[in-house]
This record gives C-alpha cells, structure tokens and sequence, in this order.
C-alpha cells in the first residue's frame, strides 16, 4: 500500500514491539554496513556546514547504491523539509526502499507520517505500515493474518471497524510510530560504550508512558584511552540520559496527535528496545 533520527554509529540496534500477551522477545539487532555508516556520517558533515549541494549529492551516491540507513536519510531530510522542499510523498517513496532495504525504523516512520493531519491523515496507510512494521498495538487493532499481504483486503477489515476504532488505533499507530521511528540511541552508546535495554508501557487513554531499565551496562574498557571520558561515562548522569532522550521523544509524539475521545482505558502497549556497542 502506497502511503502517502538518523545519526548512525557503530552499534547494532534492535527494537522488539513486544504486546503484553508476549512473553518471548525473538528479535534479532539489525546493524548497518560500514559504508552505510559513512555515507550517513558524510551527508551530516555536509548539513553541520550547511552545505545543502554537497549533501544532496552524498546522498544521491548513497540512495542509488540501495543503503538502507541513507535511504532513511533522505525520506527523513524530505519529510522534514532538510536542504530539500518539504515532500511527504518522496519522504515515503525513501521509506519504502528503506524498509525494502531491511531497515528496521522505516515502516514506523511512514506509520508515524501517515497518521499525522499534514497527510490527511491517512488511517489506512498507517495501519497498515504499522503492521508491516510489525509494530506494538492493542489486540483490538490486530488484523488478520491473511490481510497483511492484500491491501484491499486489509482496507476491507478497516471499513468493517466501527469509526471510534479507527481513529483509536491510528492515535495509538502515530504515537508508537514517532516513538519508534525517531528514537536513536547509537550516538550517545557509542560515543560511551553502552548496552542495554529499556521497556515503555504505553496507556492511551491517559496518555502515560512508563519507562523501565532493564539492563544497563559499560562494554569492558580495554579499548578506552581517555580517563576523562571513562570518569564520565560512569557517572549517573550518563546512564539517566537514555531515560531523558526517550522521554522527549515521547512528549514530541504526544504533542505530534490529538487524542480521540473515546479510547479503550485498558489497552496497554509495550515496546522494548535493546542497545548495544559493536566492536568492528
């Protein structure tokens, strides 16, 4: 169905968009090729000096060469209107490669994308990219199984949905997609070494996000020169920052989306993301 973050460093990052009914967590963490790496890290020097054609063509070069996270990139960079005129459309027409390409965050962002008032929204087109995404919904928003490869027959199941139920679940689409699709940890667990997980539970009708560490640790230091950095990266302040990123991620996304009206006070959604520091 056609719908109408980005810093990158060595680490692999995996989200698992575990339901409540879960209990196993069988994901796997995807990570980025190293010219993927480069070609993104070399698009974001040429923004930090403001170089909008040197950008566009390492992008070009990256995009043409299928890498998933520049593909995301550039979906990004029109979606957001960076160096580019604002364009949901080619913002998805990138997406899609990106997701076609295996990027794990791309199905989320047109998910995000589509539920928001700029395109439309489009409940349908978010619904069903955040089932191909496989993203974490309440039980009432599943679809079956046989839908999620015929869009017409998924259109079909959502005009069988009572109105309420829609608008619900693409509230709950847009916010656990912006979530998903725009948060990024690889910076700052790179730059200290980190590897961890955090779990949110997700209560729609109010609103409220609850954060817990799960695991939280420093890779073994033997590769590490700088003390002053190695003072840093022990101190509490460090370990609080993954918490206060995906806490204004959160806020972003509930700002993102107005609220319907009527929403089921027991749905509950659970995401778990789990970060880690590659040694290359």
């Amino acid at each position: 169905m056609r719908a109408n973050g980005l810093a990158c460093a060595l680490l692999a990052l995996a989200f698992a968009f575990v339901p409540p009914a879960r209990a196993q967590d069988s994901s796997k963490a995807w990570v980025a090729t190293q010219r993927d790496l480069d070609t993104v890290d070399n698009v974001w020097t040429y923004l930090r000096h403001k170089d909008c054609a040197g950008a566009a063509r390492a992008l070009e070069s990256g995009t043409q060469a299928q890498l998933p996270s520049v593909l995301l990139m550039a979906g990004a960079m029109f979606e957001q209107g960076t160096c580019f005129k604002p364009n949901w459309e080619r913002a998805v027409g990138y997406y899609e490669r990106a997701h076609a390409a295996g990027h794990p965050r791309a199905a989320a962002r047109i998910a995000s994308g589509s539920a928001t008032s700029a395109a439309g929204p489009d409940r349908a087109a978010a619904l069903w990219w955040a089932h191909r995404g496989r993203q974490a919904m309440p039980a009432e928003c599943a679809v079956d199984a046989a839908a999620l490869d015929d869009p017409d027959r998924f259109v079909a199941t959502l005009r069988q949905w009572p109105l309420q139920r829609v608008d619900a679940c693409t509230y709950v689409a847009g916010i656990v997609g912006t979530v998903v699709g725009d948060t990024e940890f690889a910076g700052k667990a790179s730059q200290f070494g980190l590897e961890g997980t955090l779990r949110l539970v997700f209560k729609p009708a109010s609103q409220a996000f609850e954060i817990v560490t799960e695991h939280l640790a420093f890779v073994p230091s033997s590769g590490w020169t700088s003390g002053e950095l190695m003072r840093d990266r022990e101190t509490r302040d460090v370990k609080q920052s993954f918490e206060k990123d995906i806490r204004e991620t959160i806020e972003r996304a509930l700002r993102r989306y107005p609220k319907p009206d009527a929403i089921d006070p027991s749905w509950v959604v659970e995401l778990r993301f789990v970060y880690g520091y590659v040694l290359r």
